[in-house]
């Protein structure tokens, strides 16, 4: 049995993934603001370096990674782009060593089929958070609506997962994103609570006839952390009960 990180463990979506972690005997190290094993706001720069030292304290090798934590569009702005896209690079690089320490370690990274269904013509945001320079992206960000911010700080960090096959797969670390659609999280809960964003979440095709649960993320983040999915490395497994697939019938990635 293995050693893995999971943030956003407390709740949601991270919560699963512990759960299903440890039935299946692992030892689970859970990273969230509250109510886990290691309390840290991914939010700001101080918060994911005490995360990363935490864990670091805890431990010498990881065999893997679930890297959950994220808020949802209608949160700040800022505290979009700080916890869904740097605060994730940031713990996703700082646990690097431990992992390339594990056996058959392997990572996934809660992304959003939002990169894909949201309608964006400007994509500038996500380059700015790329190139590392979060005081740009805020600034960036507050020219934005929050369903875009949300969006692009999704495509941002899936990008830089994608970015890093090369050289994490040097070291014999897997890397995956999985995307899920509406899961029925205290993030879409919230999000429904919004006056305009709720009628667009409602009025999402449901080709299965239903929203996501947490265990139906949970599940398939497991099979990709597992030796099953040995020669999966990069891919972008979109979950969303096939509501990306009406929003693009036609493309084949």
């Amino acid at each position: 049995m293995g050693t893995f990180v999971v943030t956003g463990s407390a709740s949601g979506i991270g919560a699963a993934v512990s759960r299903h972690l440890g039935e299946a005997g692992h030892t689970v190290v859970g990273v969230d603001i509250r109510d886990a094993d290691v309390t840290a706001d991914l939010a700001s720069p101080a918060g994911r370096e005490a995360a990363v030292h935490a864990v670091q304290a805890m431990t010498d090798r990881l065999d893997g990674a679930v890297l959950c934590a994220g808020v949802g569009p209608t949160a700040p702005l800022d505290v979009i782009v700080g916890v869904n896209h740097f605060g994730t690079v940031a713990v996703l690089d700082g646990l690097e060593p431990l992992l390339a320490a594990g056996t058959d370690p392997a990572v996934v990274v809660i992304g959003s089929h939002a990169t894909t269904v949201t309608p964006l013509e400007d994509t500038s945001l996500a380059d700015t958070m790329l190139a590392g320079d979060e005081d740009a992206a805020l600034a960036a960000a507050a020219a934005l609506p929050g369903f875009a911010v949300y969006a692009l700080s999704k495509q941002a960090v899936t990008r830089a997962v994608r970015h890093r096959v090369t050289a994490w797969g040097d070291k014999g670390i897997r890397i995956n994103v999985v995307a899920p659609g509406p899961v029925a999280t205290p993030l879409l809960d919230a999000t429904r609570e919004d006056a305009l964003l709720g009628a667009a979440a409602d009025a999402l095709p449901k080709p299965l006839g239903r929203v996501g649960v947490p265990d139906d993320i949970a599940a398939v983040a497991l099979f990709l952390v597992s030796r099953a999915a040995g020669y999966v490395h990069g891919a972008v497994v979109v979950v969303d009960g096939g509501t990306d697939c009406i929003a693009r019938p036609d493309a084949v990635c």
